[in-house]
């Protein structure tokens, strides 16, 4: 119960004295406030005690003849106005006689009247007591509330902006694939304006083509007519309408059979067909050094680069070292439970001065408190749940060993050498109740 009671009251002090979150209400005011009031309290309890204790003393004189004929009033009542008793009644002229039922009862009643009004006033500062600390766990709610108002407003305002910023990003993206989109139409607009001029262009130079070929024959025909006058081409016949068509059968002749047949090398390896070997020779040695320099890539890649989303590789040095640790620790356990006793109890040892020098590393205050209360609160709920005390004593144990070792060592190594702002600044931060 001793070792309980001391939980509690660590765990009461760390709660106390954790740094605020929120501006609250000055707990030392209040503080001051409800001692004052405990201490007029207590001033008046001790009153009404000492009342009750002179009206017992002052019934039982009057009972027993300590009671003044003349003033009507007690022996302790007399004496405490600071007169001696005997002196008052050789003063007054008076005789010690004891009081009557009457005279009994009047001075009882006026002893529990007395008392009834100590008892109103000590009652009532109790309840103004009661309404200070009342009034601070309004002051404190009221501080929380508004904090967690704060937080709430903050996010929703956070929430907010990022959702504001979520549909900005898609308006630009949206606006990013309709520019796009609108690029691709004018582009494809711009080919086919191109495309249309260059058949313009082409159905132009053939109509001057053939105008050309009707000059062309125009003239020839000319010629021909006057080397006819002139008797050279006696016997030739005149080259009509049916001399041209026949021509012009040939060279289509030719066009669609020798000429075709030459340039697509049918069965003869014609030029179309030894260029389009010639590109395919090109294209298979193209794919066989893209995919063998592929493969090679990615086999070096399996222990030194790793694949992101977009397809791009970045060096990945943690992958060799992952392996080694690995091996290293695999090697190690081998080691250990493979060997005799003495390995095993090394290890052990080695572990433990570990753990022992970790509860002296240094550590600043408020993590200092905020570990101690943890344990404290732990211990708390275990005790709570009904843990088995084999393992409260456990954690009870566990917690003398280390806290005193993290505060009286770990926190000066912390901010020492020199005390510096920062000790000044957490100290501060844990004894301001704001």
């Amino acid at each position: 119960m001793k070792k309980l009671a001391t939980l509690i009251a660590f765990g009461f002090c760390c709660a106390a004295t954790r740094p605020a979150q929120a501006q609250g209400p000055d707990r030392a005011e209040y503080q001051q406030r409800f001692n004052n009031c405990d201490a007029e309290r207590q001033r008046l309890a001790g009153k009404l005690d000492a009342l009750r204790a002179e009206k017992q003393t002052a019934l039982r004189e009057l009972q027993q003849g300590y009671f003044c004929s003349k003033c009507k009033h007690s022996k302790t009542t007399i004496e405490k106005g600071g007169e001696n008793f005997e002196a008052h009644l050789g003063r007054v002229k008076g005789e010690r006689v004891a009081a009557t039922q009457a005279e009994i009862a009047q001075n009882q009643n006026e002893f529990q009247d007395k008392i009834h009004n100590l008892e109103v006033d000590v009652d009532s500062k109790r309840l103004d007591c009661e309404r200070v600390s009342m009034d601070y766990q309004k002051a404190y709610k009221s501080a929380q509330d508004r904090a967690q108002q704060d937080a709430q407003r903050d996010a929703d305002a956070r929430a907010q902006h990022a959702a504001d910023e979520q549909q900005k990003a898609l308006a630009a993206q949206k606006q990013k694939e309709e520019e796009e989109r609108q690029a691709r139409l004018e582009e494809q607009r711009r080919r086919e304006e191109a495309e249309r001029l260059r058949q313009a262009q082409l159905a132009a130079n053939y109509l001057r083509f053939e105008e050309q070929m009707r000059d062309n024959n125009a003239i020839t025909q000319a010629k021909l007519e006057e080397a006819r006058r002139n008797g050279n081409l006696n016997g030739i016949n005149q080259y009509s309408d049916d001399s041209r068509r026949n021509a012009r059968n040939t060279v289509d002749g030719t066009n669609s059979g020798t000429l075709r047949r030459q340039a697509m090398g049918d069965g003869s390896g014609g030029y179309l067909s030894q260029a389009a070997d010639y590109i395919r020779e090109k294209r298979d040695s193209y794919f066989n050094k893209v995919t063998t320099d592929y493969a090679e890539k990615k086999l070096n890649q399996l222990f030194d680069q790793d694949d992101d989303d977009d397809g791009e590789y970045a060096p990945n040095v943690d992958i060799k070292s992952e392996i080694k640790s690995d091996a290293i620790h695999y090697l190690k356990n081998k080691f250990v439970q493979s060997s005799g006793p003495t390995i095993k109890e090394l290890d052990r040892k080695y572990q433990e001065a570990v753990d022992e020098y970790e509860k002296y590393e240094p550590i600043s205050l408020p993590n200092a408190f905020s570990e101690a209360s943890s344990s404290v609160f732990k211990q708390l709920n275990a005790i709570v749940s009904g843990a088995s005390s084999e393992e409260v004593e456990q954690m009870q144990k566990e917690f003398w060993d280390k806290t005193p070792k993290r505060y009286w060592v770990g926190v000066p190594r912390y901010y020492l050498p020199g005390p510096s702002k920062a000790l000044v600044k957490d100290l501060a931060g844990f004894f301001t109740f704001k």
